[in-house]
């Protein structure tokens, strides 16, 4: 049996006496793609952002690889080995598609300000193979096309593959995916899928958060469903398909 690659434990949040998130546990197993939906407000980014660092939670605990990183900071979680994209694509829109992937490698250079301010030799051998690095992964996420063309001149479809490149970058062991369909015709969608699938199959963990349910179902082996903060469903996408609080709360039907 496949351990758990992320822990969340009696996890709680408050904002000015509202409950945003009461008492969530949720568990992914390393190597899967798990789903998590619910309608708007149900607290499903919230929950990215006490992960993620951005936000401190009220109470309980988070556990990357049975490690505690609950109330660390954004940038150690990212060493750590979760990365993020977000549900609006944040790409630095003036900078090629290489300078973007290039820009998150950066906190892993194995450079000191010395190096950097000189340009010593050892910067320089850093630099190139970051930029090799960059390259290979642009050719894996089907962007080497587009290197030297600006962020924002890219296809949206394109935009997001970007941004979840950008995210690969720092070599993650658990990839946190905010929304990525959004936006996306059917084919776009179907590009994202294949593209999603072939992440974990090349042995990266990912939680998603989806509207698009039909997406969730036939990509994810596990869904949590999350309904005014609280966990009211989670399982099998079949399982998760014919739960009546989840017709209720989410699929409306």
């Amino acid at each position: 049996m496949s351990k758990n690659i992320l822990e969340i434990k009696n996890l709680s949040i408050m904002f000015g006496g509202i409950v945003a998130l009461d008492d969530v546990n949720m568990a992914t197993k390393k190597g899967t793609i798990h789903g998590l939906i619910g309608p708007n407000g149900a607290g499903k980014t919230t929950l990215f952002n006490i992960m993620t660092g951005i936000y401190k939670p009220t109470s309980g605990n988070v556990y990357l690889n049975e490690k505690e990183i609950t109330g660390f900071t954004p940038n150690i979680i990212s060493n750590l080995g979760i990365a993020r994209t977000f549900q609006n694509i944040r790409l630095f829109n003036s900078m090629s598609v290489l300078e973007n992937v290039l820009v998150a490698m950066h906190n892993s250079m194995n450079v000191n300000i010395i190096d950097i301010i000189l340009k010593t030799k050892n910067f320089k051998k850093e630099e190139k193979l970051k930029r090799e690095k960059a390259e290979k992964l642009l050719e894996y996420t089907g962007l080497v096309k587009y290197i030297n063309n600006r962020a924002s001149s890219l296809p949206y479809g394109d935009q997001r593959r970007l941004e979840i490149a950008r995210a690969l970058a720092t070599s993650p062991s658990l990839l946190v995916i905010d929304e990525p369909a959004a936006g996306m015709n059917h084919k776009e969608t179907s590009d994202l899928k294949n593209f999603l699938d072939k992440i974990n199959s090349d042995g990266t963990s990912i939680l998603i958060i989806e509207h698009d349910v039909k997406l969730i179902m036939n990509l994810c082996s596990f869904v949590t469903v999350l309904d005014f903060g609280k966990i009211i469903c989670e399982g099998s996408p079949e399982m998760v398909k014919q739960n009546k609080k989840v017709i209720q709360a989410y699929l409306g039907a």
